[in-house]
């Protein structure tokens, strides 16, 4: 996506909120995570940034067209999925950010006057839909995302949050999905910042769970599961691989893991 103005599948209102939502990401988390690439960023978040957040959108449009979405349920979902990491605090309790970048949200569409009340808490719901978990259950890593707990005052505003909540999960089985996944762990492990983690044990247990969740993780919507998880085979292989590659030795630095992403991304 080049320029969220210039889509005419959305409606001016959500264009208007979905643009102040990314030039916002931009400005306090970077464009791509990184400081050279974007010097104005006054937070380097190497996953949640601007790229993320396109890539949602991305996803959504997708996936609003494959499951039939109304116009202004796109609007919503759009909008929601701009706005669900327009608040990043790394050192925010659990679900703290994502209830304020609702709270975000529901202002927003609120002053727009092109939003009804039910609109609005349908883009909330869809928000708060995307805090996600990891649970090991009976051997298996698996993907807990609060949308699957909520009460919801319709069935297309579940389905609405379930778009949501499966594009933020969007790139785990496409081709980029090792890379970031490996920038979030870079996240989680040095923060907002410029440093990269060393490969050492802490970074070969998140390769295995990788490995494990890129296996086994299914969306529960089959048309959702179909294109979101084209390349699960692929990434499967790969993040096996790397695993492998990892634990012997043959990779032992973070340039040369994050070198060997973007090879595999180029070769298939």
């Amino acid at each position: 996506m080049k320029n969220i103005m210039l889509d005419n599948r959305l409606s001016n209102a959500a264009k208007t909120i979905s643009f102040e939502a990314l030039e916002d990401i931009a400005t306090n988390y970077s464009r791509t995570g990184s400081p050279i690439e974007d010097a104005r960023a006054e937070l380097y978040m190497p996953y949640h940034n601007q790229l993320h957040t396109l890539n949602v959108i991305d996803d959504i449009l997708l996936l609003s067209e494959v499951l039939d979405l109304t116009r202004y349920e796109r609007d919503v979902a759009v909008c929601a999925g701009s706005a669900h990491d327009i608040v990043h605090d790394l050192g925010m309790g659990f679900g703290e950010n994502e209830a304020q970048s609702a709270q975000w949200l529901v202002g927003k569409m609120e002053r727009s006057g092109e939003f009804t009340q039910f609109m609005t808490k349908m883009g909330e719901l869809a928000v708060l839909g995307t805090i996600t978990t990891v649970a090991h259950i009976n051997g298996v890593y698996l993907f807990q995302q609060a949308y699957k707990e909520q009460q919801f005052p319709s069935k297309r505003t579940r389905l609405v949050a379930e778009v949501v909540a499966a594009a933020d999960l969007g790139r785990l089985l496409q081709l980029d999905g090792p890379f970031l996944a490996h920038q979030m762990y870079r996240e989680r492990v040095c923060g907002a910042s410029a440093y990269e983690p060393k490969v050492d044990e802490k970074c070969i247990e998140f390769l295995a769970q990788q490995a494990d969740i890129t296996g086994t993780f299914r969306f529960d919507n089959v048309s959702i599961d179909k294109v979101l998880a084209s390349k699960r085979k692929e990434v499967h292989t790969y993040s096996i691989e790397l695993l492998e590659l990892v634990k012997s030795g043959v990779i032992d630095s973070w340039k040369q893991l994050v070198a060997r992403d973007r090879d595999f991304m180029r070769q298939n």
